[in-house]
């Protein structure tokens, strides 16, 4: 049921009428009314952890200075105002998962991968003794993908089911784990197929599917599941519930597998195929710096989907020169209905404060009503109700005059108003100086995408009349898209072409070509100036199981077969998304993890993307739709195996920097004795410099260009792709 706007928390409200603020008592957020709140903290006393237990605050996950906990509904506030707490994700005021094997593997190289003993590699790596983590909803936990080829036996050790209730785990206070094969197996989830898709990429075996073709990547690798709690009783899936409810499940999630993967001594891989996109998106979110304390301890890697808005005009930025902006941000769903709901997460520049304003049109572009003008500098949540008759409008505004972690000033907006097919909302921005960036995620209430338009209907508003459009830069999401810490995985289109279950024939050759990458794929950079995604798989048209709970068996373009595994039918068919590229990087990871289980995520993240392919779909390498590259499995063992055992050339300290140059290079942390290679990208060596010093600058060719820069020692090399501009 979609949630009314003004029934969320407000702490000061006020009615706009004819320009005058009446104030208003409305409602406060409804987590008031329960026992507890789970949020994200960052706090600055890791010693006494701001003796929140004195406060009656159960923490789940501490990972230095965040944590994840559950806070009395009495106690939030004063949690808020303690000097010891930095930041809190609670009552603040996100895009989520959107759904969107058998050529893919050929693609990656993974087939050879698992032949690897004919492929010049030490083993036939299929992921043994690894352990691939799956956080999502919709597991089918009885699919024969996830029994053993060999024994049929049940390859998920563990599931915790955070949405349902029961014996929770050990050190939580919500949701139902289950430890044997009969649990696990007996627990329901009718959520959706999106989890047992994208595990069968990661980690699926292919059991009763023809030949085993539609196995994942690495098919012999232990599974733990944790379905995310998203939602609860006042609170549907949606952009709000998952900044509210899921970010500090999913951390929970990441801890509880590695914490099970250290219990039985084995590596971990995780894959999230979900996103959102509230926070600053340059990794300085609680969410971010939570993931990469989780992934200090070598043999720990988390694998995130890019984000599936490379074709919206969701992002939006300005450069301000002591001017005004204006934008329509709007629903996607507009048309169907009766209220639209935009939810749109705005920051500024570092130490910059801007201004805001709110405003209602109708389609002949008159101004009916507006909000009052907002000021960064005030910090706070506050509520308004303006309107011009029976044409009315609701915003809530959480305000961060210097968010923590990157002093940007922040506005979250949750704008709603009651007649779409008439009327319209308008985002005002004002500044002197410094860039503003904003990302629309369409309604806050369900899941939904959004974007900025300056045409809405028959209203359009011209340049000159200070209105902009949105973009599809900077589309990378939040959870898997941003992090330092996260593996980002972007998609391409893995096949045009293709027979279903039912002998149909979809013939997309004259639409898109195979090895392209796919429009939806999100465009980085990170807001911080990072090449996101770091690296491109398979994405579109993916063939992987899928949830027989839930799954209609009437005519399905989509559906490549059907099969009967202990007397119930199963169903295998495609779909397409960022969501199903990142489980083909997470298997890849295992088989990499099978080789060297000590890997750090430094070393995973620097062997995919030196040994990424490049083709003519690529173009020049690295870049903000593909990274670094096409996934090459082959070319990733080998490469881990060549080092396995051998400390990497001090591959955690080498930096090269600004890439991309204008002219020269600067290298430092290098080893003493070192040689230096300069390379096109056809191989041919350009230069070549021996040196003993730690610090290097290599001048480039006079020209615009990709060049690779070696630098070996004792035997080893390191690689990086640089771009000259």
């Amino acid at each position: 049921m979609k949630k009314l706007l003004f029934s969320t928390l407000i702490l000061t409200s006020a009615l706009l009428v004819n320009a005058q603020l009446v104030p208003l008592n409305y409602s406060t957020y409804y987590i008031h009314n329960q026992p507890f709140a789970t949020s994200i903290i960052q706090i600055n006393d890791t010693v006494n952890y701001c003796k929140l237990i004195e406060k009656g605050v159960v923490i789940h996950t501490k990972l230095n200075k965040i944590l994840t906990c559950n806070i009395p509904k009495s106690e939030i506030e004063n949690v808020r105002k303690m000097p010891c707490v930095l930041a809190i994700e609670v009552s603040s005021f996100a895009n989520s998962m959107r759904v969107k094997n058998d050529g893919a593997r050929q693609h990656s190289n993974v087939d050879k991968v698992q032949e690897g003993l004919t492929n010049n590699l030490n083993a036939n790596y299929d992921g043994t003794n690894v352990i691939v983590g799956i956080v999502d909803i919709g597991f089918q936990t009885d699919n024969p993908t996830f029994y053993a080829k060999s024994d049929t036996s049940l390859r998920i050790k563990r599931f915790w089911d955070q949405s349902d209730s029961g014996n929770a785990p050990v050190g939580y206070l919500y949701g139902h784990e289950c430890k044997t094969s009969t649990e696990i197996t007996n627990q329901i989830d009718v959520d959706g197929t999106h989890a047992t898709h994208v595990a069968g990429i990661a980690a699926g075996s292919g059991l009763s599917s023809s030949n085993l073709k539609y196995r994942g990547m690495a098919p012999n690798a232990d599974l733990v599941f944790v379905k995310i709690k998203y939602s609860n009783a006042q609170l549907d899936g949606s952009a709000y519930g998952d900044y509210i409810v899921a970010n500090p499940t999913i951390i929970d999630a990441y801890k509880y597998i590695f914490d099970y993967a250290e219990s039985v001594g084995k590596p971990a891989v995780i894959n999230l195929s979900w996103g959102m996109h509230t926070g600053p998106h340059d990794g300085t979110s609680l969410f971010d710096l939570a993931v990469a304390e989780l992934v200090k301890t070598k043999g720990h890697i988390i694998v995130g989907a890019n984000g599936n808005d490379g074709g919206s005009q969701m992002h939006f930025r300005h450069n301000f020169n002591n001017d005004t902006i204006a934008t329509i941000p709007y629903d996607n769903n507009r048309k169907n209905t009766p209220q639209e709901s935009v939810y749109v997460d705005i920051w500024g520049s570092k130490n910059t404060p801007f201004k805001m304003q709110m405003h209602l049109y109708d389609t002949f572009k008159n101004k009916l009503a507006s909000s009052p003008l907002i000021n960064t500098v005030d910090k706070r949540n506050i509520g308004y109700w303006f309107n011009n008759g029976t044409d009315t409008a609701w915003v809530q505004l959480a305000i961060d005059s210097s968010y923590v972690n990157n002093q940007k000033p922040n506005i979250l907006v949750i704008a709603n108003h009651n007649r779409p097919k008439k009327n319209f909302l308008v985002i005002e921005l004002m500044g002197t100086t410094g860039r503003i960036d904003a990302w629309n995620s369409g309604d806050a209430y369900v899941w939904s995408s959004g974007g900025f338009t300056n045409k809405i209907i028959n209203a359009e508003f011209l340049p000159e009349e200070h209105f902009k459009k949105g973009d599809n830069e900077n589309t990378l999401g939040e959870n898997g898209g941003t992090g330092k810490g996260t593996i980002s995985v972007g998609a391409y289109i893995n096949r045009n072409l293709w027979i279903n279950r039912d002998n149909k024939l979809t013939d997309n050759t004259e639409d898109y070509e195979a090895g392209a990458a796919a429009g939806f794929s999100s465009n980085g950079p990170s807001i911080d100036g990072r090449i996101k995604p770091d690296i491109a798989a398979p994405g579109q048209h993916i063939t992987s199981a899928g949830n027989r709970r839930v799954f209609s068996v009437a005519p399905n373009n989509d559906l490549m077969e059907t099969t009967v595994f202990k007397n119930d039918t199963n169903f295998w068919m495609q779909y397409s998304g960022t969501s199903m590229a990142a489980p083909h990087v997470t298997g890849i990871v295992a088989l990499m993890l099978q080789a060297n289980p000590n890997l750090s995520t430094e070393e995973v993240a620097a062997t995919l993307k030196r040994t990424a392919r490049a083709d003519k779909f690529t173009g020049d390498l690295p870049n903000n739709k593909w990274g670094y590259g096409k996934v090459d499995a082959l070319k990733a063992l080998k490469e881990t195996e060549r080092l396995s055992g051998i400390i990497l050339l001090a591959l955690q300290s080498i930096k090269m920097y600004p890439n991309p140059t204008q002219n020269d290079i600067h290298i430092a942390g290098l080893p003493k004795q070192s040689m230096i290679s300069l390379y096109d990208l056809t191989g041919k060596l350009l230069m070549t410099q021996s040196t003993n010093t730690t610090e290097y600058t290599l001048l480039l060719p006079n020209y615009a260009g990709v060049y690779l820069v070696s630098i070996s020692s004792n035997g080893n090399t390191f690689t990086e792709r640089i771009v000259r501009y």
